[in-house]
């Protein structure tokens, strides 16, 4: 099995056309989130992912990285190209910050 989790650089260097969701809530996704990000809460993902295309990457991003690495899984099961991001949004806000320095 492919390895679904990530880091965000890989992510953030992935030149391709790709998807980045991040599942968590609005009020969290408004208050920070990856470049390029839509906000799907996780709990109302699994009703809209049909309306996402399969040949593009999807990364995914929640607030530890668990969350992200089931949907990543399971997407991956029904033929996505899905992947986690390591650490979730902090692991995110970590490499944006390395990014600054």
């Amino acid at each position: 099995m492919k390895e679904i989790r990530v880091n965000a650089e890989t992510m953030m260097n992935d030149t391709r056309e790709k998807y980045i969701i991040d599942l968590r809530k609005e009020k969290d996704f408004k208050a920070g989130s990856c470049e390029g990000a839509i906000n799907i809460y996780w709990q109302e993902f699994e009703s809209k992912m049909l309306d996402f295309a399969k040949d593009k990457p999807m990364y995914l991003i929640c607030y530890t990285g668990e969350t992200s690495d089931e949907f990543a899984g399971y997407l991956c099961k029904n033929g996505y190209e899905a992947y986690s991001i390591q650490e979730g949004y902090r692991g995110y806000k970590r490499w944006k910050l390395s990014q600054l320095m």
